[in-house]
């Protein structure tokens, strides 16, 4: 994740390859994790034992805002953009 972090930083100006699909893969995982709510909060937690994503968890919901929209900016995919605005409903 140094790679990752020094881009994300602005202390390097292109990631890796690698890097590119570990974020691809971050925001997708945390996309799921918003999806699986159903009310726009982020789920607090994912059992792998039960197989199942907790419910929304509103101080997590509230990092993963610029988390998404950061991501937006970084990938050109406004889906994530929009992602943001929806953890409104959070109350956060």
């Amino acid at each position: 994740m140094n790679v990752v972090a020094r881009f994300l930083s602005g202390r390097s100006t292109r990631p890796t390859v690698d890097a590119r699909r570990g974020l691809q893969a971050a925001a997708e995982w945390l996309a799921r994790a918003q999806d699986a709510t159903g009310c726009g909060g982020v789920s607090a937690n994912y059992d792998a034992v039960k197989r199942q994503w907790a419910g929304a968890y509103p101080e997590t919901t509230g990092y993963i805002i610029p988390t998404f929209l950061r991501y937006a900016d970084f990938s050109g995919n406004n889906e994530y953009r929009e992602r943001g605005p929806a953890h409104g409903g959070m109350g956060i």
